[in-house]
């Protein structure tokens, strides 16, 4: 190695120190300089191999070793190619097998980390990100457990007279059919006139969100909860003025609800806060929360404008009033990350267990696994009320199902799962039945074989004389399918018509089948008020069946029957009808069809059409 001193070059190879001068003035001094009159050759020369010359004055050809490791620079990876003394490395430190400057064995960065390529301080990364958390960890509330933290402005929302606001975090409840507060700033629970603020879970297995007063028709925004499982809520609170603003409640990243305030806290919130109970009444009334909590954070911004992917570990910022991470540390004591806000604990542990841990190492993390505490059950694959589907046609593709049976489904984790009949073979598969329904005068008209097949979600309660079509979908239960629906959606009305004839024979059965676009179907859905009527456009407009479609009334003789669709005498056309009863009122539920051949006329005396008859429909949803 070469150094500079006082002005002269002095050189060291494996010993021995010289200085003279430097005729070439390539930096090295002739007397160690192996060829004085050539600047190309000298002692700090690199040595190329293959040339046939000692490049470095190392009395070398091609193969030298400058550094005394006693590997030269042709010797393959075993060399460092370099002018310090360390094997098999390329740079100037001291370390085996690296290619930087750090005092690392086997890495390519300036980090102290062993096995990565990048500057972070994570074993075996490639990349600058944030290592994971520690620990993963959860504060388990037993039902008799809760933390107070003392009031302070940061945690009041009622008497600040502007500012916005975002409640968040993680829980698993073990009792979901039990009511329980999972936070709550209330000067007298029981008068709800004196919350602040609550977020609870109800007896009827749906979250709420609860500010203002009595006054305030969004005082208490409700939706409907998933009963298992991780679940992360964010409720968040927009000020448009003192007392005015948008409300908005997201579970699991979608957002579920939202409605606009008129009414806050009136007085000044001095009450604590409370987290796992209702406070202000006994243990025994106090409603405390039974199962685990994650992540609790408290901002003085909305963070939440639209749907997101919730993150498993929150960081506290410049807009964070509060963060309980519940990692641990003192076990009395639930540790604020801002240093501000830290609570006292009275009853409740810290388990290891928290929305990314995977406790049964199938490979999928807490929340997104169907049931963490079995390891064969991972897919939400619609086998079972732990695991369900989001729709029909998703358990198709995902290759979970093949045949037309009863699965359940949940389709944005929304609502209580529900079993629902797929068809997974007609018209491509994947159709979820969300409404179906039978009318006949007797027992002797019977429904097309396998009509109410096991599970045919005969569990939808129908009223016989129901206005099914004319109906919005939330009157037969339909509206718990609505995340299905997107804007390609179809829709599939399925009818069928049993006709006796009057005399003998077991009489007439007519099938039918009308995939409906997703324009059409959509009006009736999201209109909330049914298709149009006899005394408005008639079905078959609706149903988009044909062209120059006219509704027309036939007497049937002791009966009436109004028919839908070019229905011209009866003959060569599909017509859909809804027969009258005693009373003159149309039944909507006993819609179906009619498709004669041209030219033809019905088959059976016109008797059959009131001696005997049965009707059916079934409305299936494919997005």
């Amino acid at each position: 190695m070469g150094l500079l001193v006082g002005g002269l070059l002095s050189v060291t190879g494996c010993g021995g120190l010289a200085s003279s001068f430097d005729f070439d003035g390539d930096g090295s001094n002739d007397s160690v300089d192996c060829a004085p009159d050539d600047p190309g050759i000298h002692p700090l020369a690199e040595e190329l191999c293959s040339d046939g010359l000692d490049n470095d004055c190392d009395l070398g050809v091609d193969c030298e070793d400058n550094d005394c490791d006693s590997f030269g620079a042709c010797s393959g990876a075993a060399d460092d190619d370099d002018d310090s003394a360390t094997v098999g490395d390329d740079d100037d430190s001291a370390t085996v097998g690296d290619d930087d400057d750090s005092a690392t064995v086997g890495d390519d960065d300036d980090s102290a980390t062993v096995g990565d390529d990048d500057d972070s301080a994570t074993v075996g990364d490639d990349d600058d990100s944030t290592p994971e958390p520690p620990q993963c960890s959860a504060m388990e509330f037993d039902g008799a457990s809760y933390i107070t933290v003392p009031d302070h402005d940061d945690l009041r929302i009622g008497d600040k007279t502007s500012g916005d606001w975002t409640i968040e975090g993680w829980f698993r409840s073990d009792s979901p059919a039990t009511r329980q507060y999972l936070v709550s700033k209330s000067a007298n629970p029981t008068n709800f006139d004196y919350n602040d603020y609550n977020i609870v879970i109800e007896e009827d297995g749906t979250l709420t969100w609860e500010t203002g007063d009595s006054q305030d028709l969004c005082a208490r925004l409700n939706i409907p909860l998933p009963p298992t499982g991780w679940h992360h809520f964010a409720a968040t609170l927009s000020a448009t003025g003192s007392n005015t603003g948008t409300k908005q409640l997201y579970l699991d990243g979608v957002r579920q609800a939202s409605c606009w305030y008129t009414h806050k806290w009136p007085g000044l919130a001095i009450f604590d806060l409370r987290i796992g109970i209702m406070p202000g009444v006994p243990m025994a009334s106090a409603l405390p929360f039974n199962g685990r909590l994650d992540e609790l954070r408290f901002s003085s911004v909305v963070r939440y404008f639209s749907d997101f992917t919730p993150e498993t570990r929150l960081e506290a910022d410049s807009y964070t009033d509060a963060l309980w991470n519940f990692d641990g540390g003192q076990p009395d004591v639930a540790a604020d990350a801002t240093s501000q806000h830290d609570g006292a604990v009275t009853g409740g542990s810290i388990v290891a267990h928290c929305p990314h841990s995977d406790d049964d190492g199938d490979g999928a993390i807490a929340w997104l696994d169907c049931d963490d505490s079995n390891s064969a059950l991972v897919d939400f694959d619609g086998a079972s009320l732990a695991c369900p589907g989001t729709s029909c046609r998703q358990l198709l593709e995902e290759g979970h199902a093949s045949i037309s049976a009863t699965y359940w489904l949940n389709p944005d984790r929304s609502v209580t799962p529900f079993e629902a009949w797929c068809d997974m073979v007609e018209d491509g598969g994947g159709w979820t039945l969300i409404g179906m329904i039978h009318r006949a005068t007797e027992d002797g008209i019977h429904e097309p074989q396998d009509w109410f097949q096991a599970g045919n979600n005969q569990h939808f309660s129908f009223a016989a004389n129901q206005f099914l079509l004319n109906a919005p979908p939330s009157a037969f239960g339909a509206d718990r399918f609505a995340p299905i629906l997107e804007t390609d959606s179809i829709a599939r009305f399925e009818v069928h018509e049993t006709l006796a004839d009057g005399s003998a024979g077991p009489g007439l059965e007519i099938g039918y089948r009308q995939i409906l676009n997703a324009e059409v179907f959509r009006y009736w859905w999201l209109s909330d008020i049914g298709f149009h009527g006899s005394g408005d456009a008639p079905f078959c407009e609706d149903l988009a069946m044909s062209s120059g479609c006219a509704s027309t009334s036939i007497d049937g003789g002791n009966n009436n029957y109004t028919y839908f669709g070019n229905c011209v005498g009866m003959s060569g056309s599909r017509c859909w009808f809804t027969r009258f009863n005693a009373d003159s009122q149309s039944f909507a539920s006993s819609v179906a069809t009619s498709n004669w051949p041209s030219g033809s006329t019905p088959p059976g005396p016109w008797s059959g059409y009131w001696n005997g008859w049965g009707h059916g429909l079934k409305i299936w949803l494919k997005e």
